[in-house]
């Protein structure tokens, strides 16, 4: 019975004060800065070019600090608000106005996107593959230019399909 009562008085023992146990806090950075309220994007590259994760719960965003396999953070990389300089920006922003006020003066070839897709396409950086990865796919499915189209080819949709939703054939007579 003393037997039992000693080992039970070890093992609270070593429990309450965590001798044995593994230490689970990581100390890592925070982001540098935080990006802007309404950036949308899951991933984020702080000025120091570490990789942070969108999380949280109840509307609350937290974020987490990416890391390897062995607990190291991701850094390296480049910064996600440092590509886009206020000349790239004011650029774009012209060839979109171009685009609304003067559809008839562009070649049938312009390449197109959607509102919505472009401003996302500029809050982004290109995603690189960190060193000592490897791209998972190579067979183009990860195509940074998926979405676009032609304003010839949208004409040639438009004219067979409806823009409703669901779209439907339109029949032709």
């Amino acid at each position: 019975m003393k037997t039992g009562v000693f080992f039970l008085l070890i093992v609270t023992t070593f429990g309450v004060f965590g001798i044995g146990t593994p230490a689970v806090a990581q100390s890592f950075q925070p982001p540098a800065e935080l990006p802007p309220e309404s950036f949308t994007g899951s991933q984020y590259a702080d000025s120091k070019g570490c990789i942070y994760i969108r999380a949280g719960a109840s509307g609350v965003v937290t974020w987490v600090p990416r890391v390897t396999r062995d607990r190291r953070q991701i850094c390296g990389f480049q910064p996600t608000f440092s590509g886009r300089s206020a000349t790239s920006s004011a650029v774009s922003a012209s060839a979109v106005k171009v685009l609304e006020a003067e559809p008839d003066t562009l070649s049938p070839d312009t390449r197109v996107l959607p509102k919505h897709l472009f401003d996302l396409r500029q809050a982004q950086s290109p995603v690189k593959t960190p060193r000592g990865y490897r791209s998972a796919w190579t067979d183009g499915r990860l195509n940074p230019r998926r979405a676009e189209g032609t304003l010839r080819g949208r004409e040639q949709m438009n004219k067979i399909w409806t823009n409703t939703v669901p779209r439907r054939l339109v029949v032709q007579k």
